[in-house]
């Protein structure tokens, strides 16, 4: 399933990322917010209630930002996507089954293994009857999402969709 980016990795947007995830600028949560709600609709079909279930954030990760900031973005983004007539909640439905190395400079195999076995269901409780997005704050390799997706069918609820922020654009094969 292809994921919906509402913008790409780069330049401004970027920034504002980076800004809202390593220095602590949690004012930006509301218009990032705005992005994901966006990414979202593109999964939404009418008379289908959706339920967002954001990529786990580590223990590491919520200590050092002193919070979960992708489940913040999508229950940002539930309130927006009401406003325009879409039944949205949002799900924990998944966590951190071990520990991980910071994906940080890690090639797409490497976060891949990184990541293989890393998720584990939390809960199911509120995603039958409802189409189920994945969601994230970027998109780099795509293995993060992968994980989730794999989990979520391994227990009977495969993703609809899947919702980020930004996307880092792909290199061609061969380029630097």
């Amino acid at each position: 399933m292809p994921p919906v980016a509402a913008g790409v990795n780069a330049d401004v947007l970027r920034r504002v990322l980076l800004g809202w995830k390593e220095e602590g600028m949690f004012g930006l949560t509301g218009v990032l917010s705005h992005h994901l709600a966006a990414s979202v609709a593109q999964h939404a079909r009418p008379g289908r209630d959706v339920v967002l279930v954001p990529v786990p954030t580590s223990r590491r990760s919520k200590r050092l930002r002193g919070s979960d900031l992708v489940d913040e973005l999508a229950r940002g983004s539930v309130r927006l996507l009401g406003d325009v007539g879409i039944d949205a909640r949002v799900v924990q439905a998944l966590t951190h089954i071990r520990t991980t190395a910071d994906q940080a400079g890690l090639g797409s195999s490497q976060r891949t293994a990184n990541l293989a076995g890393a998720f584990g269901v939390r809960t199911l409780r509120g995603l039958d009857g409802r189409d189920v997005v994945v969601v994230d704050d970027i998109l780099t390799t795509g293995a993060t999402v992968t994980e989730a997706v794999r989990v979520l069918t391994g227990a009977g609820h495969r993703p609809s969709g899947i919702a980020v922020v930004a996307a880092t654009p792909r290199r061609p094969v061969g380029s630097r």
